[in-house]
């Protein structure tokens, strides 16, 4: 096979950027640093070679195994010999290379050495250029000077000792020019390395053409090869599943002749047993018409039994109906004298039962008072907590007196806030005022169902045990003494249990109350009552009040509990200050505001009045944002909130406090429902809810709503509405 230059491994290792390096050298007489760096990268280019034909090597007898394994590599047995050819002359290459490996790496030191010599040389003459330059101008300016003859003749002495130099430099020049001419004689020698470089790298070009048509053909004949494997071997494992199968069947041919001899014989049985049956279906069919033949033939007996039976039945009422009514009378008067005792034990029982409950309440109020407007009674009530060193807002005691006044749709009023504000000594001292009864009821932490609130009746004992409030309730229907009053109910920290767990039924009951008559049920088991002592109606004129402290001990009211409530927050107050001081003690008084001059302060709301207009037109826009934040509210909280507004004092006759009473149920009915919004992903809504509030004017709510923006967590964290007075009206 004829050598081509190309195919040379050694010269297709030497890159480009030496050889024209070395030109450059040969030219200038200087080594440029890449083609240095070409050097060590020729070097490791005739490495990467000798591996990649070992490489070729090892290929070469991984494919000689192959095709002396298959059947199809007697195809290839005349390529052998030529590829051991190529791996021959690659070696015999590569054992080339490495020699003159050697050389470059000599050469490589030599020209680094001749370079920096250079360099060095360089340096040296240009410093001395400068000093004798130098030299010669202060000679120059010495002579035009008449300077002193020693320093000439030190200089001269100088100057002398400096041309010795440069003699001996320009000795070293020629040595240098000697080495050139040397480096031009290896330059001629490096040309004629590129044409041998050239010539090698086309014929190792034309080998690696070669062998990568050899592999495409083994892979060819290696799939042929593989896929004949895949059919002989699938062949051999049909024809062994054919001899199983064959051999199975010779085992299992007994068993179906068996079988078949066996089903012979149940037909067999099968064609005998249906004769069987047909006989069967004709004697029942007899017996049937035997059976109904019987049954007519007992009929016909049973009459004519019956005729007799009356006959004698004729005959003996005649004879004991006398002794028949005389017995009669006998058992009436017994069972008479019986229920007798049974009524006398049943009234005794009763009393038992509901001893606890029929106990009268004293009246302590007997003075009924009337006051000439609703007014008068708020100045009056207001004076009365001033007298007793207590300092309310104005604007609180008028949000409760009016949550009071709309408990017909708002059934409860929620005093909320810290501990010490006074949210239990407020309706304690307005029960005072008006000379209300107060039932007292302090929530427990166990309570868990409605008979903590109304009581329960106990099996042994055979009593019933009320709540204070069950108590009321019932002499309040059964005394006639206390009608025409008010009672009011206070569940004095009411969220120390799950509020919905005991309070959440009876709620619901004070809700209907506006619809009619709600009654309580009394549970004494199976101890007969009248009617009247089992139920107990919720009256109007019982008006119901719940405190509650905010803090880690305390449950959060629901949804459902919030919407049929009015809830007052007891902020922090704005200067801590001493209790005021108390006037003398006046008597107690026993004087009482009736519910029918309570219930003539309450109004309806007129749908075509401005003021409730004007409420319609604030709430719709608030439902409107509401619904876009996942919060819309329906009819219910629109009435009760303008019920709040035409109840609230003065509110139809001023626009500032009937805005302050808008921004009263927006603190109690609406904002609380959008605790827990995140306030950056709705920040555009509460934004739009932001400018309605400050559109009533009212700087406590807006205080409120900012500081629920700040909330925890990101969250529309809502804390209550804070009610404060104007400066003018704490004065």
């Amino acid at each position: 096979m004829a050598k081509d230059p190309s195919t040379n491994p050694l010269i297709w290792a030497v890159p480009t950027t030496l050889v024209v390096g070395l030109t450059t050298f040969l030219v200038t007489g200087s080594l440029p640093n890449s083609s240095i760096s070409a050097l060590a990268a020729g070097s490791a280019g005739i490495a990467s070679v000798a591996i990649a034909t070992q490489q070729q090597n090892t290929r070469v007898k991984v494919i000689q195994e192959q095709l002396n394994n298959q059947n199809a590599g007697l195809y290839l047995a005349k390529e052998i010999p030529e590829l051991k050819a190529k791996r021959d002359f690659l070696e015999k290459e590569i054992k080339k290379g490495e020699s003159t490996k050697g050389q470059y790496e000599g050469l490589e030191k030599k020209v680094e050495y001749i370079n920096n010599q250079i360099t060095e040389l360089s340096q040296t003459r240009d410093s001395l250029i400068e000093k004798r330059d130098a030299l010669e101008g202060r000679v120059s300016a010495i002579a035009k000077a008449n300077p002193n003859l020693s320093e000439l003749e030190q200089r001269e002495k100088r100057i002398g000792e400096l041309g010795v130099q440069i003699k001996s430099l320009e000795g070293q020049g020629q040595a240098l020019d000697a080495k050139v001419s040397q480096l031009n004689q290896q330059r001629t020698q490096l040309v004629e390395i590129e044409a041998k470089y050239l010539q090698k790298r086309e014929e190792l070009n034309s080998l690696e053409s070669q062998l990568a048509q050899d592999q495409f053909k083994f892979k060819e004949l290696t799939q042929k090869a593989a896929e004949l494997e895949m059919l002989r071997s699938t062949y051999d494992a049909l024809f062994t599943e054919k001899n199983q199968a064959e051999e199975r069947l010779k085992t299992i041919q007994p068993e179906v002749n068996r079988l078949e001899a066996e089903k012979q014989r149940i037909l067999q049985e099968l064609q005998e047993v249906d004769k069987r049956y047909q006989q069967s279906e004709r004697l029942r069919a007899e017996i049937i018409e035997l059976e109904s033949s019987l049954r007519t033939k007992r009929g016909e007996l049973n009459s004519l039994n019956r005729e007799v039976e009356q006959l004698e039945s004729f005959r003996n009422n005649t004879k004991d109906e006398i002794s028949r009514l005389e017995t009669d009378k006998l058992n009436l008067e017994q069972k008479i004298r019986g229920l007798k005792g049974e009524l006398e034990a049943i009234e005794g029982s009763a009393n038992v039962a509901l001893k606890s409950l029929r106990e009268k309440i004293p009246t302590l109020y007997t003075t009924r008072v009337n006051y000439k407007s609703e007014n008068e009674f708020l100045s009056s009530l207001i004076s009365n907590l001033k007298s007793q060193g207590l300092q309310f807002p104005g604007r609180i005691v008028k949000a409760f007196h009016t949550s009071l006044k709309v408990q017909d749709i708002s059934a409860l009023v929620i005093l909320a806030g810290i501990s010490g504000t006074g949210k239990s000594e407020l309706p304690q001292k307005y029960a005072d005022h008006i000379g209300a009864s107060l039932v007292m009821l302090p929530v427990q932490p166990r309570w868990d169902s409605p008979q903590d609130l109304q009581g329960f009746y106990n099996y042994v004992e055979k009593k019933y045990k009320p709540t204070p409030l069950m108590h009321w309730l019932y002499q309040y229907q059964h005394d006639k003494d206390m009608k025409g009053r008010i009672v009011m109910v206070l569940l004095d920290e009411m969220n120390l249990a799950r509020v919905e767990y005991y309070f959440s039924d009876f709620l619901s009951k004070l809700e209907s109350r506006r619809n009619g008559n709600t009654f309580l049920q009394i549970d004494v088991g199976s101890l007969p009552l009248p009617e009247s002592d089992r139920q107990v109606r919720i009256p109007q004129e019982f008006l119901f009040i719940g405190t509650m402290n905010e803090d880690e001990t305390t449950q959060s009211l629901s949804d459902k509990v919030l919407d049929r409530a009015n809830v007052l927050t007891f902020g922090k107050p704005q200067s801590l200050e001493l209790r005021g001081k108390r006037q003398a003690e006046s008597p107690k008084s026993t004087n009482y505001l009736g519910w029918d001059d309570f219930s003539a302060w309450m109004r309806d709301p007129d749908p075509n009045s401005s003021t409730v207009q004007e409420v319609k037109g604030y709430v719709d826009r608030a439902n409107v944002i509401m619904e876009k934040l996942g919060h819309p509210f329906a009819h219910r909280v629109y009435q009760a909130i303008a019920k709040y507004v035409v109840n609230y004092p003065e509110a139809e006759n001023n626009p500032e406090v009937r805005r302050q009473a808008i921004a009263d149920q927006f603190g109690q009915k609406l904002l609380p429902k959008l605790r827990g919004v995140m306030v950056d992903e709705k920040r555009m809504e509460l934004d739009e809810m932001e400018n309605l509030v400050k559109e009533l004017g009212d700087v406590p709510l807006e205080k409120a709503f900012t500081k629920a923006k700040e909330g925890k967590y990101g969250g529309f964290h809502w804390q209550g509405l804070v009610y404060e007075d104007k400066k003018e009206d704490q004065k």
